[in-house]
């Protein structure tokens, strides 16, 4: 149980963060997921590789890249010499909102103290859910 129980926190922590900025910039927890994943992956930059790398399904991530298209946060690239494959670029507008996602979390942590996060029992646990810090 003592590895799910920091599992929990540590989830229940990025959950807190994100929601955030989903709700700041009208994002679903599955777009800014993907966004965040292309951010730190930008070697996974097709549609292909998140469904296999994240583990989610085909139809959530077609829907998120669409989204995420319409709102001007990605371009999709064709490949001119297989139609098929199809790179996704992040836009200044998502690295922009990838930014300010690290520069929320990096003031939590340094406020909270880098190495407190590992311990449930910690000041992390209890501030992730009364949002003290954010």
């Amino acid at each position: 149980m003592y590895f799910w129980d920091k599992h929990k926190t540590i989830t229940g922590y990025y959950e807190l963060l994100s929601a955030e900025v989903c709700n700041r910039y009208g994002l679903t927890q599955m777009e800014y997921d993907i966004l965040m994943f292309l951010h730190n992956n930008p070697q996974h930059n097709t549609a292909a590789e998140i469904v296999k790398v994240r583990k989610s399904t085909k139809s959530h991530v077609s829907t998120s890249l669409k989204n995420l298209e319409n709102e001007g946060l990605i371009e999709r690239i064709q490949s001119e010499d297989n139609k098929k494959h199809i790179e996704i670029v992040l836009l200044d507008k998502a690295e922009l909102i990838a930014g300010i996602v690290w520069m929320i979390a990096g003031v939590n942590v340094a406020r909270l103290g880098v190495i407190s996060y590992l311990n449930a029992e910690s000041d992390l646990g209890r501030l992730a859910y009364s949002r003290r810090y954010l």
